[in-house]
């Protein structure tokens, strides 16, 4: 093990150093003042490209005004000098050019607080490897959930079950402001549905993330950013929402913010009630004693989710380049279901079950963050994250055959607890340009107890169904990597080390999980720009996905009494190769095609036992896994009223080797599109249009059919864009619905249809109160939290 981390750090410390002599290079730099020439600390600098005003680097002025943009090559530019209550500065500069430059900013002529925001960002960007959208910048999209928002994403689709894929691949992480969630699907999907929209500045998408994220994710990373920027004064918004599927729901909430001096403190709340349901049908056979059966079953529950989200967030400058800030968040969420499952034998007995489940999940989250400019070349930022998740499961089962009755229940405490510390360093430098660097540690710890109960006359434990499954794990990762631009050409050059050290085990036995392991993750991407309207980029990145707790848990979970889901302690992490070529026309259309190579992937099984009824759900590794896929994303060329996006996309995925013994070598080819389309009306007057469509494939061992869905929404802005008022309705022609059949077992196939409460109307007010801040002031805050260390999104 020595011996491997010693060739990390040899291979991380390689990218530190200058392999290519580059062509000369200069330095811009100068002061920023007013006019009685006092320096304007925090000033923003933007050095931009002449011909299409597109940014290259930035920089902030220091406590002296003093600014510094290094590692510049020969030639001209656009320099932009901006700062709140002044006005912003253009001029060109050349390099090499005699330095320092002296920038005075006239202090602006209308007062701040009068100044309203006419321009905005592009709902929807996109370049190699990224997609962001803009939320904040969507009046329709603040009137929805951060689930309801995945669903929106080009390219994206999500599962009744909360499930993520993204162009067809699945295997994507989910990261809420940069840090990883230790939640299952369910229980992601239910925190999601208690996210409002005000409270999301962004969600990117990448494809290859950088070596500074974390490297969990096969199909790549969806990090949902959330608002942080806080204007000086009071200021904030009332949300309130009332929807209609079947039954009704309805969410409230609220932000406030104020700043003032060195002092920013945020907090937002909110609650939501969600009553819906889902359907399932089953048809399978099986074979009892070398003859086939066949069964028919019917599931339906209702369910009403209560959900509450509480965040604080406080912020100190200690000076213009120190800052130190504190987040404390809570949420809680109970989900309660009272359904039945009917039973048909083919063809002589039924079954019937009634089914009383209840899913209580309760978190405590904390981050405490330290920022610091050290000079206009260099920052530096440490974190420490916490969270405690405490949850709680109960189901009860009647079951009544027309002789027999039969009564069970499961209780399934539970807890999960994170602790995460990080150190990043970024550094502009002039042969390797811009350096980054650093270090991450995290320690998770899961305790899942079930105890199985039967009733005759009274409620006994039944100990043989009963389990208790504890699981600790450590993730160290050290990383380094360099982005540079020269004339035509651009790479990114990254390398991230993570040791992972697992163990689970169970009181009723001996160890069960125990791992130990280094893993290199190389990250790269080579860019040259052929003219201004054509750039091809060539990617490479390796990622890992690592099974979820409860995919460990070797507990039994009954679904009904034919039914039952488990984990499997031995199931391995599984590893991918990724490839891709990027094409970039006229800075907004791309066409992008790729492989990816998945070794051990991890597939979601249905396993038929030997003459028996009972199948179990349960997730096992495969052999290899091949994926080609090609994508083709462009806004189309429509009035400057009308935003598009598009996103069309197609891949054959094909396993080999085995699969529970028995041979695995299942393809299938998928494709599908999505288009979002927001249009700007008079009177402020906002309609937004999405939908998307997949043509069925594979999800694990499962076969599934085509699903499809339409969105619409309006929004319309009133008493000085204070009062928003919106409307939208999902799933308008309820195509969005769920078909499969299992492919590994031909011989006895099983098929399920599953539908939800997927077509809602939703009726939104949103108040917001306080300062209305300029576009100058929301650009300057946007550029400050970008050079503090936050990922920006090209204008």
């Amino acid at each position: 093990m020595i011996r491997q981390f010693n060739l990390t750090i040899c291979l991380c410390l390689s990218l530190l150093l200058p392999t290519i002599a580059f062509a000369q290079q200069g330095e811009v730099n100068g002061f920023v003042k007013d006019r009685k020439q006092q320096p304007l600390p925090g000033a923003t600098v933007l050095l931009k490209n002449l011909k299409d005003s597109s940014q290259l680097k930035a920089a902030m002025a220091g406590d002296d005004g003093r600014f510094s943009i290094a590692a510049v090559p020969r030639g001209k530019y656009l320099l932009q000098v901006s700062f709140i209550t002044y006005q912003t500065q253009w001029l060109e500069v050349s390099v090499p050019e005699k330095m320092p430059l002296t920038i005075v900013l006239p202090p602006a002529s209308t007062n701040l607080e009068t100044v309203q925001v006419t321009g905005r960002k592009p709902t929807i960007v996109s370049e190699p490897g990224k997609m962001v959208m803009n939320v904040e910048k969507s009046v329709v999209s603040q009137s929805q959930n951060a689930f309801e928002l995945l669903k929106d994403l080009p390219g994206v689709t999500v599962s009744k079950d909360g499930e993520i894929s993204v162009k067809g691949k699945k295997g994507v992480t989910v990261m809420l402001d940069g840090e990883l969630t230790q939640l299952s699907a369910a229980q992601l999907k239910n925190l999601l549905k208690a996210t409002a929209g005000t409270s999301i500045k962004a969600i990117e998408v990448y494809s290859t993330p950088p070596a500074s994220m974390d490297a969990a994710g096969n199909a790549g990373v969806i990090n949902i950013r959330f608002t942080g920027k806080i204007q000086p004064g009071l200021n904030g918004s009332i949300t309130s929402g009332l929807g209609w599927g079947k039954y009704m729901k309805t969410d409230h909430g609220f932000q406030l913010n104020y700043g003032k001096g060195k002092w920013n403190i945020g907090t937002n709340y909110t609650y939501s009630y969600d009553r819906s349901w889902w359907h399932d049908s089953i048809s399978r056979s099986y074979l009892e004693n070398g003859k086939e059966h066949r069964m028919q079953q019917v599931q339906h529950y209702p369910e009403k989710i209560n959900s509450h989200l509480a965040k604080l967030s406080v912020q100190y400058a200690i000076d213009s380049a120190r800052s130190i800030s504190l987040q404390l968040g809570f949420d809680q969420n109970s989900a309660p279901q009272n359904g039945y499952a009917y039973t048909r034998f083919i063809p002589d007995s039924t079954l019937h079950q009634r089914n009383d489940n209840l899913n209580k999940q309760r978190n405590f989250n904390s981050t405490l963050q330290y920022k610091w400019m050290i000079d206009g070349k260099s920052r530096l930022s440490a974190a420490l994250h916490t969270a405690q998740l405490k949850l709680y499961g109960r189901d009860e089962f009647d079951i009544r055959t027309p002789n027999s009755r039969r009564q069970t229940r499961n209780f399934y405490p539970g807890s999960i607890a994170t602790y995460t510390a990080r150190v990043d360093y970024t550094r502009e430098t002039m042969f390797l340009g811009k350096v980054e660097a650093g270090v991450r540690h995290g320690y998770t710890s899961m305790d899942n107890t079930r105890t199985a109960e039967v009733l005759s006359d009274t409620w006994w434990k039944d100990a043989a169904n009963s389990n208790r499954f504890r699981f600790s794990e450590h993730i160290s990762a050290l990383y380094a990597q360099t982005e540079l631009t020269r004339g035509k050409w651009s790479y990114r050059l990254g390398l991230r080390a993570e040791h992972t050290a697992n163990k689970g085990d169970s009181l009723q036995g001996p160890v069960l999980v125990k791992q130990d392991y280094w893993s290199l993750f190389p990250n790269a991407a080579l860019s040259y720009s052929v003219s201004d309207n054509y750039k091809i980029t060539a990617s490479y990145a390796r990622r890992i996905e690592r099974p979820d707790y409860q995919l460990l848990n070797p507990a039994i979970r009954y679904l009904d009494p034919f039914t039952i889901e488990t984990g499997l302690p031995t199931l391995r992490p599984q590893f991918s190769q990724n490839f891709e070529l990027t094409q970039t026309f006229f800075k907004y259309a791309e066409l992008a095609v790729g492989y990816n190579r998945v070794k051990n992937p991890m597939v979601y099984t249905i396993q038929q036992d030997d003459n028996s009824p009972v199948v179990t759900y349960t997730t096992l590794n495969a052999s290899l896994q091949h994926v080609f896929h090609g994508s083709l994303s462009f806004p189309l060329p429509l009035p400057a009223w009308w935003e598009n996006y598009n996103t069309v996309y197609g891949s054959i995925s094909r396993y080999g080797g085995g699969l529970a013994g028995r041979d695995f070598k299942e393809r299938a080819a998928s494709w599908g599109f999505s288009t979002n389309n927001s249009f700007k009306l008079p009177a402020k007057f906002t309609v937004e249009l999405n939908a998307w469509y997949d043509g069925g494939g594979l999800y694990g061992a499962l076969r599934y059919k085509s699903l499809a869905e339409v969105s619409a929404g309006f929004s319309k802005q009133l008493l000085d864009d204070r009062l928003t008022v919106g409307f939208s309705v999902s799933d308008i022609f309820r195509t969005n619905r769920y078909r499969t059949v299992d492919a590994t077992n031909k011989a006895a196939p099983f098929y399920l249809e599953g539908t939800w409460e997927s077509r809602i109307a939703k009726l939104s007010l949103t108040w917001r109160f306080g300062r209305i801040a300029s576009k100058k002031a929301e650009e300057a805050v946007e550029e400050n939290d970008r050079m503090s260390g936050k990922k920006g999104m090209k204008r």
